[in-house]
This record gives structure tokens, C-alpha cells and sequence, in this order.
């Protein structure tokens, strides 16, 4: 459901901010704020608390579809499964692998430099 939903005016309530809504429900469950009656409420509705956890299943079910016909995870680039984009979404998923990667030892290569500051705490370095 788009952010700026509004629900039409023969609905009850009508004129809702119901995109809006939704969009809070997920902070506040992502921050754990949220009642569990509420979110026993939500699920039982069906809410998707991480569009990006359902796209990363879709393109993993399909990704398992086309390994298991073809005996291997690497698809070209324009394959396609069932109608999803599985070499695109591979060719995604590692270009994220590296960049996490890439990312992590770069962090690491810039907390073994020596600092005439002093050295850091433990918790400064874990939130750098």
C-alpha cells in the first residue's frame, strides 16, 4: 500500500490516512514498541512488517527453482523463473556480498591506523 493511501470516502472511516498508518505500525515494530495483541492483530490480517524480507524470499524461491532444474546457482544475467528476474536478483545478491564485504574490511583497515588521540574504546570502535 502506497505511503499517501487514503481510504476512499465510502469506506468507514473514510479519509483515512491508512498508507500512513501502516507505515507506523512498522516503526513502531521495528523499534519494538509495538503491543504483542497489536501485532498478533496485524499478522492475523496479514501485514508485511519488511517489504524487503518478502522480495529477498521471492527472489530466493525462485533462485532455489532454478538451481534445483539446472544443478547450480549461477544464472546469466537474463534468466528469468516463473516469470521473476532470478539472474538479475543474483547478480544483485552477490554484488551485495561484495560490497558488505568490501565494506567491512575497509572498517577494519581504518581502525588498525594508529591515532595520536589515544586509542579507542571498545564501544567507540563498535559504533564507528
Amino acid at each position: 500500500m502506497p505511503y499517501d493511501y487514503v481510504t476512499p470516502d465510502d469506506w468507514a472511516p473514510a479519509g483515512l490516512p491508512l498508507g500512513t498508518w501502516l507505515a507506523d505500525q512498522r516503526k513502531s515494530h521495528k523499534a519494538g514498541h509495538l503491543d504483542t495483541g497489536r501485532v498478533e492483530q496485524l499478522d492475523e490480517m496479514g501485514m508485511v512488517w519488511s517489504h524487503q524480507d518478502v522480495a529477498f524470499e521471492e527472489g530466493l524461491t525462485a533462485a532455489r527453482a532454478w538451481a534445483a532444474v539446472h544443478g547450480h546457482l549461477l544464472p546469466p544475467a537474463t534468466a528469468v523463473w516463473d516469470g521473476y528476474p532470478v539472474g538479475t536478483w543474483t547478480k544483485n545478491q552477490r554484488f551485495a556480498a561484495r560490497i558488505t564485504d568490501t565494506n567491512a574490511q575497509r572498517r577494519e583497515a581504518v581502525l588498525a591506523v594508529e591515532s595520536s588521540a589515544g586509542a579507542l574504546t571498545e564501544a567507540r570502535r563498535a559504533a564507528l
